[in-house]
């Protein structure tokens, strides 16, 4: 039987719920889905969707918990259909500029006044991080059956030993997607997809992420490539979880004792569900960005882990 912690943290040892939580209310409507740059002088920048103005915007913080006022950065373009609707922001600092990869949505009617999604992905490059020049056409487009006419939720890496840039990307289902993808690049604009997409699907008998998986973090630790992941068992259960590849595409092994995070106790901020992950490493241990949802409202949180190394419960096969 599945053991759980007081908090509802799952059966993973080592991880609370921040005291401060949210650290980001509602305050400027919905923020979720974030991404953060280190600067030089030690501040942190979050990048992170804006649901109200359908927006991306940013905030900076000293201490990784106390954030400066939300201020908006891209807004969408009327003049062009695919770009509806910006969010998912994923933001590297390379070289001196800033390089960000974003979702935007086009929502189109059908049948019984229900709109369906389509997304893809798009880039944007900036000098300081706040004026940022944003191409014209998409840089990745939903061209595969599975992907169901819907992209979102780009990661990015950058691989300096074969100088290129990895990028797991979400597919598929309507509204949320629900599977994960793979593409490289040699410039960051010009993609080509793995052959072996999608290379991480649900399982369905884990009634927790039976319906979608999405969302993916993957962060290189230890020889190994650790995906965080948003797992659903339908359209307003959501789970934080992990998996790892030793390539990053081929041989995922889930975490044996997923879902890592999940809703809390009646009454909580974050008693629906708990979204798309952000992991860092900070001093005593490593921190878990997501953004929970309560009363259907999204805000963001900390989710401390224990232990400076990540899983070490976790076996090597």
């Amino acid at each position: 039987m599945r053991k759980t912690d007081p908090l509802h943290i799952g059966c993973a040892p080592g991880w609370s719920r921040h005291p401060d939580n949210p650290i980001m209310g509602d305050d400027y409507g919905e923020t979720y889905d974030l991404s953060i740059v280190h600067l030089d002088d030690g501040r942190k920048r979050m990048y992170l969707s804006i649901r109200n103005n359908r927006s991306i915007g940013y905030t900076e913080s000293n201490d990784g918990v106390h954030w400066t006022p939300v201020q908006e950065i891209l807004s969408p373009r009327p003049e062009l259909v695919w770009e509806e609707d910006i969010n998912r922001p994923m933001v590297i600092r390379q070289d001196g500029k800033f390089y960000m990869w974003y979702t935007a949505l086009h929502y189109v009617p059908s049948e019984e006044n229900v709109f369906d999604v389509q997304g893809v992905i798009a880039y944007a490059v900036s000098e300081d991080g706040f004026h940022f020049e944003r191409l014209d056409e998409p840089v990745l487009h939903p061209d595969a059956m599975w992907e169901n006419g819907h992209l979102q939720c780009p990661h990015v890496l950058y691989d300096e030993e074969r100088k290129v840039y990895r990028m797991w990307f979400s597919g598929g289902g309507h509204w949320e997607a629900d599977r994960i993808g793979y593409a490289e690049s040699p410039d960051g604009i010009h993609w080509i997809k793995s052959e072996l997409n999608p290379i991480f699907e649900p399982i369905r008998e884990n009634y927790w992420e039976r319906a979608h998986t999405e969302a993916a973090q993957v962060i290189p630790y230890k020889g190994w490539y650790y995906m965080f992941y948003l797992g659903m068992e339908d359209m307003y259960k959501g789970t934080i979880n992990a998996a790892r590849s030793k390539d990053g595409i081929t041989g995922w092994e889930r975490y044996p004792c997923n879902p890592l995070l999940y809703g809390g106790m009646p009454g909580a901020w974050d008693i629906e569900a708990i979204y798309k992950p952000w992991i860092e490493k900070v001093e005593n241990g490593w921190w878990m960005y997501t953004n929970p949802r309560r009363a259907g409202v999204e805000m963001i949180g900390i989710y401390p882990y224990e232990h400076d190394e990540l899983f070490p419960d976790w076996p090597i096969a």
